[in-house]
């Protein structure tokens, strides 16, 4: 299941990329390259959140012995389900399953078209003469004609080969994807946004195609005599459709853009080194003993605090009894949990000659809520077993991170 933070950073992901497309890119003519950026676009807002970068630093504050990290809403490592999301996920899942059922719906319509009518092959395509539909679509490798259509044969010819364009380059293989991912991101409107742009993509493509061997004026003039007003199937690829009429006749007429625009496509560069920075990288605090081997440092009452000695303290029961009791008692603050916030801070704290905790700090924050918990949590830990160095009992210093993470 998809955590609501990756969901929410993917869909951040998706509304950047396609931002840049539809205001830098779109207007070009560099169809193939649009094709290129759409596509690794979507990959990438999908991949983004998922990468985790480190950079590592040494902190200045007191040495100390690093604990094994806890992650909130766990017991003995196994995750707790939080009843607060159960709302959430059901809504959430229910959407899949109806953009699922929607999908696998319009796969069968064709596929009923494929199995009830004749086929004939012509080269590498299928044709289908097909009763009930008045416009030519295309679908894979099969391309749909309506029985009995009214036009002449020469501008039928033009309208298959520009169907013929669609299936020589793959690009139901592109609305299959973003279909698939419609599914999982069925809240997100950039997603369908995406769609858009490449359905247009598409016929730009198919349209650059079929020109090599057309004229202009009556190609632009098969596609007008030829618009449908509504779109009785989803999926394929229809030859005139009306939304995208416009865009169409304009980029048919449309002179070539000057090479010297393909700068602009430095903007996918920017944009993807600038999401890393946002949803990737993460700081990682490297602790334990210096390189001079010293297993002490001075605290601030100029006593001495180690952080490795010849027996270590111990939470009663072990480290497995410590994460059972922080899993009880560490409580994920609502206010965070409604922001959005996950990730780790790290409490520092000294196990005193007695046992018992002193001195508890946040040397990495999160937020103010967590920060606090963590802190609420450490101060009220039962006495440890004490540490021993040379037979006697002295002061340890720990670092315990705590990582807040959504479910």
């Amino acid at each position: 299941m998809f955590s609501i933070s990756y969901l929410l950073q993917a869909s951040c992901c998706t509304a950047l990329f396609w931002l840049v497309y539809h205001f830098l890119l779109s207007q070009t003519t560099f169809f193939k390259l649009n094709r290129i950026y759409l596509l690794s676009s979507l990959f990438l807002s999908l991949a983004i959140p998922l990468i985790e970068f480190q950079s590592v630093y040494t902190p200045v504050q007191l040495i100390s012995q690093q604990l094994p990290e806890f992650v909130s809403g766990t017991v003995n490592g196994e995750m707790n389900q939080d009843s607060s999301y159960n709302y959430f996920y059901l809504i959430y899942l229910l959407g899949c399953t109806i953009f699922l059922g929607l999908f696998i719906t319009e796969l069968l319509r064709v596929r009923f078209l494929m199995t009830n009518h004749k086929k004939e092959q012509e080269g590498t395509s299928f044709l289908y003469h097909v009763e009930g539909i008045d416009q030519i679509f295309s679908f894979g490798k099969s391309i749909f004609i309506p029985m009995g259509w009214s036009i002449s044969e020469t501008e039928k010819n033009t309208i298959i080969q520009h169907e013929k364009a669609h299936i020589q380059q793959y690009h139901t293989l592109d609305i299959l994807l973003i279909n698939g991912i419609k599914i999982f991101f069925w809240f997100n409107p950039f997603v369908f946004l995406f769609e858009y742009s490449l359905k247009e993509n598409h016929e730009f493509l198919a349209d650059e195609t079929t020109l090599r061997t057309n004229e202009k004026y009556a190609y632009a003039q098969s596609i007008l005599a030829c618009v449908q007003t509504s779109d009785k199937f989803k999926l394929p690829h229809t030859f005139s459709n009306k939304s995208q009429l416009k865009q169409r006749i304009m980029m048919i007429s449309k002179q070539k853009t000057d090479s010297f625009q393909l700068s602009r496509y430095l903007s996918f560069a920017i944009v993807t080194i600038f999401l890393l920075g946002i949803f990737s990288c993460t700081d990682e605090t490297i602790d334990g003993v210096e390189q001079n081997d010293k297993t002490m440092v001075e605290a601030e009452n100029a006593e001495t605090v180690f952080q490795l000695v010849e027996e270590m303290p111990e939470f009663p029961g072990g480290v497995e009894a410590m994460l059972n009791y922080l899993g009880t008692n560490i409580k994920y603050p609502q206010i965070s949990k409604d922001a959005g916030i996950e990730g780790r801070n790290v409490a520092k704290f000294i196990v005193e000659k007695d046992g018992s905790i002193s001195n508890v700090s946040i040397v990495k924050s999160l937020d103010e809520a967590t920060d606090e918990e963590t802190l609420r949590v450490v101060n009220s830990m039962p006495k440890w077993t004490s540490g021993k160095q040379e037979g006697k009992d002295v002061r340890v210093a720990f670092n315990l991170p705590v990582r807040y993470k959504l479910e």
